[in-house]
């Protein structure tokens, strides 16, 4: 499209300087459009993040252990199941954002 337009632009007889400065802005413009659409995008996957990764595990953590010390002898909670949340559930979350983020900017590659 670029090179078709430049050989149009020098056939016709045109300035080629303008059809540069023409050429730049739209795709100043275009690039201008897909990163503002690339950082709602992040936007979510932020605010998403900051209540699945960062809120929902510390509420659950305090309610399982409140829940635990309350419960008393014959609880189904147990300490293991407290170190599976936070040893195993939370690093999940993480890895799970980061790939997301990651696969993200892979599609703002192309």
């Amino acid at each position: 499209e670029f090179f078709q337009g430049m050989i149009g632009t020098l056939t016709a007889g045109g300035q080629l300087k303008l059809f540069f400065l023409n050429r730049a802005e739209h795709y100043m413009r275009e690039n201008r459009t897909r990163l503002h659409k690339f950082l709602e995008s992040i936007a979510l996957l932020a605010e998403s993040y900051i209540v699945v990764a960062v809120a929902m595990p510390l509420f659950l953590i305090v309610m399982l252990v409140i829940m635990f010390w309350v419960s008393g002898s014959g609880a189904q909670m147990s300490e293991g199941m407290l170190y599976g949340i936070v040893l195993g559930f939370i690093p999940l979350i993480h890895v799970a954002y980061a790939f997301l983020v990651w696969s993200s900017s892979k599609e703002q590659e192309m």
